[in-house]
């Protein structure tokens, strides 16, 4: 990297009167759109006006687009990049934008739960001996049907996108 005939920096600051030390949703939105914000949003600007994400406009470029996140898909640093949110802890209505407005091609990680109604189980149990706080919590419907609908198939292991053929992938 030392020798490429060029380099960029990003500052990610929050513009957040109430911080100075910016979280991952400050910080990833300043990555996705090159505006800085206050802690807690996702890719909106300090009035909470939604802004041009680096995903969408990709997806609107005719690029195939995706994100690949060991955390869950709808948490702060990967959505910054396809979704809008004043509050990042609205996890469901970003999973719901995902479907509906930047339609990635690919969408792999966690957070089944916030893409099913509570009290729906998924591929994963619901109140698991291992952490029985742990449960589907969506208020946006069954966004995992809905994703199959849109053309997405649904994977819930590793095994599971090699038999995968073309189309999105969730």
């Amino acid at each position: 990297m030392d020798r490429l005939p060029a380099s960029g920096q990003l500052t990610t600051t929050p513009d957040d009167p109430k911080a100075v030390v910016t979280d991952s949703a400050a910080a990833a939105t300043a990555w996705a759109t090159g505006r800085r914000t206050y802690n807690g949003a996702i890719s909106v600007d300090t009035d909470g006006n939604p802004l041009p994400t680096l995903g969408a406009q990709a997806k609107a470029a005719g690029k195939a687009t995706g994100m690949v996140t060991t955390a869950q898909v709808t948490d702060a640093s990967p959505a910054a990049f396809f979704a809008n949110a004043a509050d990042r802890g609205k996890q469901d209505e970003i999973a719901r934008q995902y479907l509906a407005d930047s339609t990635p091609d690919v969408i792999l990680g966690g957070g089944e739960d916030w893409w099913l109604p509570a009290g729906t189980e998924g591929a994963f149990p619901d109140k698991p001996a291992e952490d029985t706080g742990e449960g589907s919590r969506g208020t946006k419907g069954n966004l995992i049907a809905k994703a199959k609908r849109s053309g997405y198939t649904y994977v819930t292991s590793a095994k599971e996108p090699d038999q995968a053929r073309g189309g999105k992938l969730l």
